[in-house]
């Protein structure tokens, strides 16, 4: 199973997950980059820029990110 779709999974797999796959936003010389926003009010997301992402312990990091992501906070419940 490749990166991307280890990352897809995960995605599909969280609460209100999108992935979307872009060309280079400007850094491509330092790799494949995530960004990750959490929270579900739109005004209050907050966003977390994560790479390099080019191996396989990368992906795991942004997976537990994601899962991490994905627990609702106490004011949230």
């Amino acid at each position: 199973m490749d990166l991307v779709e280890i990352l897809g999974q995960a995605v599909r797999a969280s609460h209100g997950g999108v992935l979307i796959r872009t060309e280079c936003l400007g850094a491509c010389h330092r790799a494949p980059a995530l960004l990750l926003l959490t929270g579900s009010d739109p005004i209050g997301r907050r966003g977390m820029l994560i790479g390099p992402a080019e191996e396989r312990q990368h992906i795991d990091a942004v997976v537990g990110l994601i899962r991490k992501a994905d627990v609702p906070r106490p004011d949230e419940v």
